[in-house]
């Protein structure tokens, strides 16, 4: 860009200036991104490495870009993938001796007492600024020429830093009623990929104290079916209708998905790595693209700490039906039978609510009754049964959340 530049004012040198190069020149001039040379004085220095050689009676030169920050010859410098820091002793750009170098400078770094053979590609940074860790939130996009599905605990190749680790990631999203429109989220894909291609992204916002709802799958541009999720676990009881995943007329939710990825080996990068996930393992020969999904590092997470994982509040829903087989005497309270199996423990539902399939009559489980299985249903209003064939069954509906993070697997909320 820069030497089309040159050129044009080269040739408006040789004469007058044609109206027409100069809005040449004019587009052209806006077309080119701010100079990035110029340190972010917030951003803690990093350094990207693509070469490391000794030399006799100097030391060791790591060759690479400044990525962000300055460093100053005398500061301490880590490599973090060695867990070691050293101070610069000399700096290097195009055969010129620098005293600092910034954002944007190709350098050389020569530090003593550091064995060449350890250090490949990598990064060098500010002391304690680059993390290595197991568990991470991501911000993540399908990519839409990836032509399979992208499940949640299946296994993919993702490249985070210098290093493609395997890792299994659980999808998930805001809840259903919490999303935008179809074109809103083209607009928010568009502006996530432009953003994960700078190295000065733009925030994306993760609230942890939100509560998001699980996902089987990533979802692209087609959005995430409603009322077809396959997280919404349902007995197979009677009047169970649900849209199919492949129903033209499903409505959908759009909005932005995360990741909770949990590589498989520890990984050295900065927090807001940009990941990319593939599946190698598919025909070698085949001509699908085997890039699955892309996305941004927002936060780390310890997955052998508990209380780390339990701050995502990633819930499952779970749906139970059951039918009224009697009403007692009181007209408030009826027996339900075929919600639960009898082996399930039924301190987890008590003083759960549950609806009647219209929505109409509002109830809460009780106890059980009897040894089968069934439930003792109490409606404050009393219940209408609207009779069928001389039948008295009416469906009724318990639906709750399932925090997956949560130690206590048993303990359930509405």
């Amino acid at each position: 860009m820069l030497m089309q530049l040159h050129s044009i004012e080269l040739c408006a040198s040789a004469g007058a200036e044609d109206p027409g190069v100069q809005q040449l020149k004019e587009a052209l001039t806006q077309m080119v991104p701010p100079d990035t040379r110029a340190a972010v004085p917030d951003k803690p220095f990093l350094f990207a490495v693509d070469h490391c050689f000794p030399i006799k009676g100097q030391g060791t030169v790591m060759t690479g870009t400044v990525l962000q920050g300055t460093v100053s010859v005398g500061e301490s410098i880590e490599l973090p993938s060695l867990k070691l820091c050293k101070p610069v002793r000399s700096m290097q750009m195009f055969k010129r001796p620098m005293n600092k170098i910034v954002q944007g400078d190709r350098a050389g770094i020569c530090v003593t007492q550091l064995d060449p053979e350890l250090v490949e590609r990598g990064v060098v940074c500010a002391p304690g600024t680059v993390p290595t860790f197991t568990g991470a939130i991501a911000a993540v996009e399908k990519i839409r020429f990836y032509s399979g599905q992208v499940p949640s605990k299946a296994k993919f190749h993702v490249s985070v830093g210098h290093a493609t680790v395997m890792a299994t990631p659980i999808f998930f999203g805001l809840p259903d009623g919490e999303g935008v429109a179809q074109d809103a989220a083209l607009a928010m894909m568009m502006e996530n990929l432009s953003s994960m291609a700078s190295r000065n992204p733009a925030p994306i916002h993760f609230d942890a104290a939100h509560e998001y709802v699980y996902q089987e799958e990533l979802y692209g541009l087609e959005g995430r079916p409603l009322g077809a999720s396959p997280s919404l676990k349902q007995t197979q009881g009677d009047g169970v209708e649900a849209y199919s995943l492949n129903d033209p007329d499903c409505p959908c939710h759009y909005g932005r998905q995360w990741a909770y990825l949990q590589f498989e080996h520890p990984v050295t990068a900065p927090r807001d790595s940009l990941v990319i996930a593939a599946k190698f393992d598919g025909d070698v020969h085949g001509e699908m693209c085997r890039l699955a999904f892309y996305g941004r590092i927002l936060s780390i997470v310890d997955p052998s700490k508990p209380q780390d994982l339990q701050q995502m509040k990633v819930y499952k829903m779970k749906e139970k039906r059951g039918t009224i087989e009697r009403i007692m005497p009181d007209g408030q309270t009826a027996i339900v039978r075929g919600m639960f199996k009898k082996e399930t423990d039924p301190s987890i539902y008590t003083n759960l609510k549950v609806t009647t399939a219209d929505g109409a009559e509002e109830g809460t489980i009780e106890s059980t009754f009897g040894k089968s299985g069934k439930q003792k249903v109490y409606f404050p209003n009393g219940l209408l049964v609207a009779s069928q064939g001389g039948s008295g069954d009416k469906t009724v509906v318990l639906r709750c959340k399932r925090y997956i993070f949560d130690q206590n697997r048993k303990r359930l909320k509405q």
